[in-house]
């Protein structure tokens, strides 16, 4: 998940009660993917490049990390342990999906426009694996 989620004053209740560290941002087992940083090894190896901000995909990010702390905004009045609990699974969840969909069908995620793999996203199955891991919780 981008640091950038870390900026945004609106998930900062939600990290500073769970734990930034459980989440695993400075984690780059937990939350890192190394991609390639050159065109020419992006052709290679047919992942996303990653040069520059990639302001699509954080904004997909940002909207799934929102759900995740909506829910735990109404949980942690009733049960913060269950709400702390939960969250931190789901981010799990949407940590994994995105690295999945990064590297199952690494032609489909363009991180910016300077990919030379092409441009567009679709993101309708990450939404659909999304839906049913949430819907499960």
């Amino acid at each position: 998940m981008p640091c950038q989620l870390l900026t945004k004053h609106c998930f900062g209740r939600m990290f500073s009660q769970i734990g930034l560290r459980r989440v695993g941002f400075q984690d780059f087992r937990a939350n890192g993917l190394l991609l390639p940083a050159n065109e020419e090894a992006a052709v290679q190896k047919s992942m996303p490049l990653h040069r520059g901000p990639h302001r699509d995909y954080n904004e997909m990010v940002i909207e799934r990390v929102g759900c995740v702390e909506e829910t735990w905004s109404r949980q942690r009045l009733s049960d913060p342990a269950k709400a702390m609990v939960d969250s931190l699974y789901r981010l799990s969840l949407l940590q994994s999906a995105l690295r999945k969909r990064l590297l199952a069908d690494r032609r489909g995620i363009v991180l910016n426009r300077e990919d030379p793999l092409g441009t567009g996203f679709d993101f309708t199955e990450l939404d659909a694996m999304a839906e049913l891991l949430w819907a499960a919780t």
